[in-house]
């Protein structure tokens, strides 16, 4: 059993020290690397039966690497219709040496008794000396979760503070996190949802879910909870957040129903400082009636702060669910450029984007995505909304994804991205395109038939990817570092 120790200042402790006994796996290439070579991977503990534990972000600043995910316990069937019961769910922090995916220390937040934690987003503090989480815990088997914030110390992972938002009376929960360049506030945006359990009475729907606490002690400086008014049912859901590069403005984008059966984008921007609302803007598809689903699915800023971009999928009746990337002025929210981009597969097909990036320099932002058979990743002039090139990957044994997102090596310009697996197939766990004609500069496969990589960070000459290496009744969590050099 591990060994238990409760913190100061902690409402209901940790279970410290070595979470998962000693790493399961290591896999460490010989010296020296080239560009897209498998450093390290390394998969921490040994699978227990109906136990399935993962990460599901990952941070770095330096030599040091943040990741975290859930540890989730599963009871054999008795009901063959309901399938295997949940009877544990709790978060997982994880330190690890970037240099050779070394375990520092690791943590288990069980939370407070009778509850589920799920930890969903990490962020370091600019000087590299603290861990900020966030997620959600909520009562066992119970709808309605609480805003759950997190920070450790980067050093011993010894937890110095901890926070809920949420009073009980709707869902609510953290997904997206960043700390101003300043390192004195911690932001963080998630979504909630009102009438979550039955009997419903009165009006269903979603909520944005922003808020900015004090870095240093977790006191929640304020709050900011967005519906569109429209009609009984409401369909607001937060997609993606983004700070601007000062740290004075957060935008947070996401979809709702602002009309009669109809979803459209919304972004919104927010001064940090206070929460006052600066602006909103939204982007209507041509689609119209049931066909009209206009989603949001990243935000991003330009180097200087003076542009936003936001990318996600819109409905077109020829072509099916295309890219739709806008960029609005950041002052304002007035829209500067609408594009669109449908992939290889032609007809009613679904092109949906994962991610969106700037070059350092600003002059280029990149979008890719997926339609379930190939990998699209365009290049948009950052002024004109012009494509300048698009790179396309298929795969023929199966169905391909990118992962959440795509990182560019602030150096160089490289195009990172990285993979995960689809069936029966082996697409790349990792891959490189030059930003000025999107050719490939190398593709690597993951470390291994059962691993499952899916969430990355950029840092320095490394390209990180988490998530898990996997059998039919049990899962560990997992990190591979590649050399992302030019």
């Amino acid at each position: 059993m591990p060994k238990r120790k409760r913190f100061a200042g902690s409402i209901v402790g940790f279970i410290a020290g070595l979470l998962l006994s000693m790493p399961a796996g290591t896999i460490a290439s010989p010296l020296p690397l080239a560009p897209g070579d498998l450093a390290w991977s390394v998969s921490f503990g040994a699978g227990v039966p109906l136990t399935h534990a993962g990460f599901d972000a990952v941070a770095a600043h330096g030599g040091f690497v943040a990741a975290v995910g859930e540890k989730s316990t599963y009871g054999p069937v008795s009901d063959p219709f309901e399938g295997r019961p949940l009877l544990e769910r709790d978060g997982l922090v994880f330190g690890i040496d970037a240099s050779n995916g070394d375990e520092l220390w690791s943590r288990m937040f069980p939370g407070a008794p009778n509850t589920w934690q799920t930890l969903d987003a990490v962020a370091l503090s600019p000087d590299g000396s603290r861990v900020f989480v966030t997620g959600s815990e909520s009562p066992k088997d119970e709808f309605d979760r609480n805003v759950l914030i997190l920070c450790f110390d980067t050093a011993t992972g010894d937890l110095l503070w901890e926070r809920r938002y949420g009073d009980g009376t709707k869902d609510r929960w953290g997904s997206f996190i960043e700390v101003t360049p300043d390192g004195g506030t911690v932001v963080v945006g998630g979504g909630a949802w009102e009438n979550s359990h039955p009997p419903v009475i009165g009006p269903v729907g979603g909520r944005f879910v922003t808020l900015a606490l004090d870095a240093a002690t977790g006191v929640v400086e304020w709050h900011r909870e967005w519906q569109h008014r429209f009609g009984l049912d409401r369909v607001d859901e937060a997609r993606g957040m983004a700070l601007s590069p000062d740290g004075s403005q957060v935008v947070v984008t996401g979809m709702s129903n602002r009309k009669a059966r109809g979803i459209d984008y919304a972004t919104i921007a927010y001064a940090v400082e206070d929460g006052t609302r600066s602006w909103i803007a939204w982007f209507d598809g041509p689609a119209t009636g049931l066909d009209d689903q206009d989603t949001p699915e990243d935000v991003v800023y330009d180097p200087d702060g003076s542009q936003v971009v936001v990318t996600g999928y819109s409905w077109n009746n020829r072509n099916g669910y295309m890219f739709a990337t806008l960029a609005y002025r950041a002052s304002d929210g007035h829209r500067r450029w609408l594009v669109r981009y449908d992939g290889p597969a032609r007809g009613l097909t679904s092109d949906i984007p994962t991610g969106a990036a700037f070059a350092p320099n600003g002059t280029q932002v990149y979008v890719t995505g997926d339609d379930q058979r190939s990998v699209s990743t365009v290049a948009y002039r950052a002024g004109s909304g012009s494509e300048r090139w698009v790179r396309v990957r298929s795969h023929a044994a199966g169905k391909v994804h990118p992962s959440d997102g795509l990182a560019v090596d602030s150096d160089d310009g490289t195009v990172l991205m990285g993979g995960r697996l689809g069936p029966k197939a082996h697409p790349f766990a990792a891959m490189a395109l030059d930003p000025v004609d999107g050719a490939r500069l190398w593709a690597s496969g993951p470390p291994s038939d059962d691993t499952r990589l899916r969430h990355f960070t950029a840092s320095g000459d490394q390209l990180l990817i988490v998530g898990r290496v996997v059998n039919e009744n049990a899962s560990i969590p997992a990190i591979a570092s590649y050399d992302s050099s030019s």
